[in-house]
């Protein structure tokens, strides 16, 4: 009966601990796309800022 419940709660384990990974997998992933859009939109505020000043000094 013991080596039963110990081959389940081992089974649960190896489940949740492969859920857990994914989870933390995709997570960053999506950081890392974050990241890449955060890095896109900086160009663009520096790009915004450049014209607005070139076209206040016109």
């Amino acid at each position: 009966m013991w080596i039963i419940l110990g081959l389940l709660g081992w089974l649960f384990n190896i489940i949740l601990w492969f859920y857990l990974m994914r989870s933390s997998v995709r997570a960053n992933e999506q950081v890392k796309a974050l990241q890449e859009i955060n890095k896109k939109q900086d160009a663009q505020i520096d790009l915004l800022i450049q014209i607005a000043h070139n076209n206040k000094h016109e």
